[in-house]
């Protein structure tokens, strides 16, 4: 069962002591003992020993793994919490031990690779204040500017940092020579998951498996987030995105496409890399087409995350700006790709969503008070969800009409 938590007391992802904590009980854990602490922090605990155990198994194979993050707005979040920056989350010292926990004792070298495109918040200045802080030779800050592949891609954006990191981890020519990793992770920039359940995709990896992506709305997940954050008409975008992209959300049961979770062996890297070519937050989803289209298989694994909301680059330039994104990425992939899809919403978006001020429309305005009851699982799948009342809420939503 989901453990979801509007506002938790128990975690706080601008207090190290939050992470000390869900270790020190995770340690407890594995010599046999029993924490005495809150379900939370337990709830935690138990996903890092469970990661550790597994890891265990391999522990005398070397590996080296790069872990990939686009550096747009993380200014704040990079630094610790103070009076004058209450949200900070101290990010790159703090994953770090993280990594540090995880690995002692194995033979796993790993790389934080943090792609950025002279970000306007200032992060890369940042950044870089924070490497020679700790004096770590573990993180590489790759600017796409200097570089003439970097040319390519559009900075600041989620989609063209993240990708000209997969080219670099894939030793490509032309990119950054970093040597060559056995496999690759992509996540964010930073707290919201706890690199300590790394684990678990290295283990999966030893047996073989190539393409793994998170699910926050996986049964045995953990995740501690405020479901409406994005707008209490969200359910609606995500009906529309589910049946845009039906072979993730239906057939695979995957309702979580947007997870920064993403794990590629090396041979999954060097096939899937070379078609992306999405410059903004539908990446995800044009890596996992691109994997598809490949004839990977996808592999779904429960995760623990906890919401960073508050410096999130998304809410700064307004969620319903990412979920346009999203969207139009979506029905882009699904053309480039051949997805199965719906057309049928796919021509009430061409229609009716347009511009921003509509997704805002969307996000904003609730939902027909005759859907109102069905939970999240039964968007895109729901027959009661027919195409008339779609189509009747978008024509009253963007037109400014009272719904309902």
């Amino acid at each position: 069962m989901i453990l979801h938590i509007v506002n938790s007391d128990f975690f706080c992802l601008t207090d190290d002591l939050s992470y000390k904590k869900v270790r020190h009980a995770a340690d407890q854990l594995l010599a046999g003992l029993k924490p005495e602490t809150d379900e939370l922090t337990l709830a935690l605990a138990r996903y890092l020993e469970n990661s550790k155990k597994k890891l265990e198994r391999h522990k005398n194979k070397p590996l080296r793994l790069a872990i990939v993050m686009n550096l747009v707005h993380e200014h704040n979040r990079l630094r610790p919490s103070s009076p004058e920056n209450p949200h900070g989350e101290n990010a790159l010292e703090n994953k770090l031990k993280q990594l540090e926990w995880l690995f002692a004792g194995t033979a796993v070298d790993y790389t934080l690779i943090y792609v950025s495109g002279h970000c306007p918040w200032g992060s890369d200045a940042v950044l870089d204040e924070q490497i020679a802080r700790l004096g770590t030779e573990k993180v590489v800050h790759l600017q796409m500017a200097d570089y003439e592949e970097g040319k390519k891609y559009t900075p600041n954006c989620k989609g063209g940092e993240v990708i000209f990191g997969m080219h670099t981890a894939a030793g490509n020519p032309g990119y950054p020579d970093l040597g060559l990793f056995d496999c690759f992770l992509m996540t964010d920039a930073d707290m919201t998951f706890d690199m300590g359940q790394a684990g678990f995709l290295l283990d999966l990896y030893h047996r073989g498996e190539h393409v793994i992506t998170g699910n926050r709305t996986h049964p045995d997940s953990i995740l501690i987030k405020n479901p409406t954050r994005a707008g209490t008409g969200v359910l609606m975008y995500r009906h529309i995105q589910r049946k845009l992209a039906p072979l993730f959300f239906i057939d695979m049961n995957l309702h979580d496409t947007q997870c920064p979770w993403k794990f590629l062996s090396r041979e999954a890297l060097k096939a899937v890399t070379p078609a992306l070519d999405c410059m903004d937050w539908s990446i995800d989803t044009d890596i996992l087409s691109s994997a598809w289209q490949q004839g990977y298989g996808i592999r779904i694994i429960p995760v623990t995350a906890v919401d960073s909301e508050f410096e999130s680059h998304g809410k700064a330039l307004g969620h319903y700006v990412r979920n346009k994104t999203i969207i139009e990425g979506t029905m882009r992939q699904v053309m480039k790709y051949n997805l199965p899809s719906d057309r049928d919403i796919a021509a009430l978006v061409r229609q009716y969503l347009k511009t921003e001020a509509d997704y805002k429309a969307l996000l904003e305005s609730g939902l027909p008070e005759s859907l109102k009851h069905l939970p999240n699982a039964a968007w895109g799948v729901a027959p009661e969800i027919t195409l008339e009342i779609v189509e009747n809420w978008l024509s009253a939503i963007t037109q400014g009409k009272k719904t309902g």
